[in-house]
């Protein structure tokens, strides 16, 4: 769970890039949020996770900030780069929501 919180805050350091104009305008508000999410980290889900307490890192997954998070990690990953790491992110993305969800 610790290389998952890890991994959480890998991802929400992204910039956008070129790809989706769509995803590529909603990229900025997605990365506020996901700042939002780094600093709620170490407060709200950290002392659940050092704790053993899987319950309540699933409810805090359930709440503001982190209940976005699935969705703006997948704008960033939408709205980023379009070239040979496209993949990369796309594979990355679905490996911590893996996580995130078991």
């Amino acid at each position: 769970l610790h290389q998952t919180l890890a991994a959480t805050l890998v991802v929400s350091n992204a910039r956008p890039a070129r790809a989706d104009v769509t995803n590529k305008i909603a990229s900025s508000s997605a990365l506020r949020a996901l700042g939002k999410v780094q600093t709620q980290l170490p407060i709200k889900l950290l002392p659940e996770a050092q704790s053993n307490n899987y319950a309540g890192v699933k409810a805090r997954l359930r709440e503001p900030p982190f209940d976005t998070l699935r969705k703006n990690m997948l704008i960033l990953v939408r709205g980023g780069e379009d070239g040979p790491k496209a993949k990369e992110l796309t594979v990355a993305n679905k490996r911590l929501i893996g996580v995130l969800e078991t």
